[in-house]
Parts: structure tokens; sequence; C-alpha cells
């Protein structure tokens, strides 16, 4: 089994009675080899959870294993890059989940992690999503931007639009839980952060249709306007993605 640490900066308190049958993606990076890119496929339970990224011989990784005292004191996480990176097919990150068969009874899905957001005046927005695992957004239930300190949350995927939910500090260290309901079709998005908890309400999702494609979706991620960039990197860790919440989890300071 994959196991979770103690947690430094962030401390998450998870009541799950977590098996194969709600887990559907996990990753903490511990087995991985520092300074490389993560394994494709993430050890252990549960099986057959992928990792998609292109790390460019020629512009060098997008993703790439660290180990810092961040989010534990003696475990891995992984740096997701954003610079010198000229085609963003380059840039995208997926976090796929394996559930087959389907499970026609499934109601609910969770993606949750750890982020860390290094970005400057000067880096390209970062965006966040749940949906299949490309983008732009079509298939997406749910998605963020973070540019320029400004939280802000896709509210069109046809048009691109977006609206301000709230404000974040280089550097600063957040928790984020994306939970979608699916047979009232709607979503929330909570995000912990400096002792606070940032919350969309409940929501329509993005884009019904894909509810009943049959599958879990991704978690993907994309430093996806175009150009090339000297700057903006995002650290991850603990990446969830599940049938079942996490339960009571909050922020405590060192």
């Amino acid at each position: 089994m994959k196991t979770q640490r103690s947690i430094g900066l962030l401390f998450l308190t998870i009541f799950l009675s977590a098996c194969g049958s709600t887990k559907l993606f996990y990753a903490d990076f511990d087995a991985d080899t520092v300074s490389e890119g993560p394994n494709e496929y993430p050890p252990g339970d549960p099986e057959l959870d992928h990792i998609y990224y292109t790390n460019s011989p020629v512009y060098g990784p997008v993703l790439q294993v660290v180990n810092i005292d961040e989010f534990d004191q003696h475990g891995n996480s992984i740096r997701y890059s954003a610079t010198g990176q000229t085609n963003t097919y380059y840039r995208l990150v997926s976090f796929q989940p394996y559930e087959w068969p389907h499970d026609p009874s499934t109601t609910e899905y969770f993606a949750y992690w750890y982020g860390k957001l290094e970005l400057s005046s000067s880096s390209p927005a970062l965006d966040v999503g749940l949906g299949d695992d490309y983008l732009p957004y079509g298939s997406h239930w749910a998605g963020l931007r973070f540019k320029n300190g400004r939280i802000l949350l896709l509210t069109n995927v046809r048009s691109e639009t977006f609206e301000e939910i709230g404000s974040y500090e280089t550097g600063s260290t957040h928790f984020i839980v994306i939970s979608i309901d699916i047979p009232s079709a709607t979503y929330e998005i909570r995000i912990l952060q400096d002792g606070r908890v940032i919350s969309t309400g409940t929501r329509p999702v993005l884009n019904p249709e894909s509810l009943h494609a049959g599958y879990a979706k991704s978690l993907n991620m994309c430093f996806c306007e175009r150009g090339t960039y000297t700057s903006g990197s995002y650290l991850v860790d603990f990446v969830n993605i599940s049938k079942r919440a996490p339960g009571d989890f909050r922020i405590i300071p060192r």
C-alpha cells in the first residue's frame, strides 16, 4: 500500500477506510528518484493509475522529483515547472485514475492534493481542472486558474471566462479538494490556505454530458499560456482521486 506520512506545514487527517474499490489514483512520490521525473505508473495501490507528462530532452523537465522539507520531513514531492517550455503540449500534466470495469453505482468523485505556488508576475497562469486528459476545458467538470495573485474559477468552458474567488501569495501552501456529485451534476471546490477556507459553494458542473462517459476523470495541470518563461513552478504532493471524500482536514502552523 502507498502510505502517507506526518506533514509539517499542512496536516491532513483523513478518516478513510480506503481500499482498491474507492481509491482510483494515489501518488506520494516517495519511491521515485530525486532529480528525475516521477514513475509514470505510481507503485502500490491502486494498480494501473498513471501520470502523463513529457520531459523534453530539448527544453528540460516539466516534472522533477524533489526532496525538501515542505509537506513532510523526509519524503519526496514533485516540482512542475513552466520554464524553458515553448510548446504548451509539453506543459500538460495529467494524473489519470484507473477504474475498470466502471462501477455504475458510483455517485461521487473527489480529487485532492497539496500544493505550493511558486509563481511571479512574469509566470504563466497555472490552470488546474478535473476532466478529460487534455486542455482546453471542453470536457472538464470544474477548473481553477492561478494568475498574478488571483484565484480564478472557470465558469464557462466555451468562452473560457473566469470569476475571481480569492487570492494567494507567491510561496503560499494550500490543500485543495474538488468534489463531484454525479446525481445532481454539481461540484464544489475548497481551498485551504493561511488558516482559512475558500469555497466555491455548490455549482453546476461545466460539462454535464461528460458525467455519463462511464469513467472517472483526470486531474490535469497546465501552464498553457503560449510563450517562453523564465519563472513559474508548482510544488505538488499526496495526489488523490477517490470515490470517497477526505475526512476532517485542517491547517496547523509550524
